[in-house]
């Protein structure tokens, strides 16, 4: 509803709600909607795409505007760009409203009657790994790159956009379970499997999807701006590189500096 909305250009957007519905109600303040009214026992939350409808000051942290303004989200230079490989069947898991490939198998079940569809039923997930990388922090921006999959029309390009609502290090496997919740490609096995008894270090980055990119941006792309050689781990793109690829970023969402 939000990224329809967001890409029809409707400047704001209203429900109602039972006051008893507090769980729902919180919910809906995380992204941006305000109380607005009440009538008959209901309560009239609206939500603004841009700053200057309501009274409200816009945030000038990144993480806090991408909430108030969802799905838009700032881009400035003090704002942190990553590149993010992820593989194909785990981009399925995370992403199944965008998948892309070229052909079906003639057994493939549909997704639509999956077992599992947690992950890809939030607009709050979270990406695990082995990066060695520690600078992650909250309203980074994160462009996900499919890796190499010759039955995938997004193989080898950035196809999806996040941005950090949290980052984590931790050796644990009952931290690890805590910090996934559930939102996690890996089952639980695989989960504890990640951290070798204590012995590895995992990165959990939760984020927020902000949109995917259509078309997607092939690797020749990348090469063009300066992002040169395989992606196989989380790597920064400079401010420059990302301003560079920013015209080919068609997310149907407006940034802001």
């Amino acid at each position: 509803m939000l990224w329809w909305s967001h890409k029809n250009q409707y400047d704001f957007i209203y429900l109602t709600v039972y006051p008893k519905h507090k769980s729902l109600i919180d919910l809906l303040f995380q992204y941006g909607f305000e109380s607005i009214g009440r009538t008959k026992g209901e309560l009239y939350l609206g939500k603004t795409f841009s700053a200057g409808i309501f009274k409200t000051n816009a945030h000038s942290e990144p993480l806090q505007y991408h909430r108030q303004f969802y799905p838009a989200f700032l881009r400035g230079i003090s704002v942190g760009k990553f590149l993010i490989p992820i593989k194909s069947a785990y981009y399925e898991t995370l992403f199944p409203e965008n998948v892309n490939n070229r052909q079906a198998g003639l057994f493939d079940v549909s997704k639509e009657f999956s077992g599992n569809r947690i992950p890809g039923n939030t607009i709050r997930k979270v990406y695990v790994c082995h990066a060695t990388t520690n600078s992650i922090k909250e309203g980074d921006i994160l462009l996900f790159f499919h890796l190499k999959d010759d039955c995938s029309f997004h193989s080898q390009s950035i196809v999806t956009v996040g941005i950090v609502d949290g980052f984590d290090v931790t050796n644990s496997h009952e931290e690890l379970l805590r910090l996934t919740a559930k939102r996690s490609v890996f089952n639980q096995k695989e989960l504890v499997d990640l951290t070798r008894n204590g012995e590895k270090t995992v990165k959990v980055v939760n984020f927020l999807l902000a949109g995917h990119i259509n078309p997607a941006i092939l690797m020749a792309r990348l090469d063009k701006v300066g992002i040169k050689g395989f992606i196989q781990s989380i790597r920064k793109v400079s401010h420059e590189q990302f301003m560079a690829l920013e015209k080919d970023i068609k997310l149907d969402v407006k940034t802001t500096i």
